[in-house]
């Protein structure tokens, strides 16, 4: 049975995730700090898993200016948008705008062809 699309690219997003936490591991988070990239992963991630973010959910992995820094460029160019509880004691909420979700999308989908592309060309080299 042929996998979907979408099962694809959550193995993909799976292994970005584990490769970006054992690179930080390996190398520490000074070396390879990334933060729009790892804020992007994650929620997209998130929205594959249809689960809910909230800014506070990022602490651990980033510095809270260094998070607001990135929160405000990624917002103002509509790819993210964030949204306050509806209670005082809830935090903001974070997610992609459907134009976000799209290009992180299409980002995993040419990864996907390339990445098949390259096993075939192998292939052919092998035989």
């Amino acid at each position: 049975m042929e996998s979907r699309p979408t099962d694809d690219i959550e193995r993909q997003v799976t292994a970005a995730l584990l490769v970006y936490s054992k690179r930080t591991e390996l190398f520490g988070s000074d070396v390879t700090s990334d933060p729009a990239w790892i804020l992007l992963l994650e929620l997209f991630a998130a929205k594959l898993w249809r689960r809910r973010l909230k800014l506070s959910d990022f602490k651990p992995i980033m510095r809270e200016s260094t998070l607001a820094r990135w929160v405000v460029v990624l917002e103002q160019r509509g790819l993210i948008s964030c949204r306050l509880g509806r209670l005082a004691s809830e935090n903001v909420w974070v997610e992609l705008t459907p134009e976000g979700a799209a290009r992180m999308s299409a980002l995993f989908e040419c990864s996907d062809r390339v990445h098949s592309h390259a096993i075939a060309r192998l292939r052919g080299l092998r035989e």
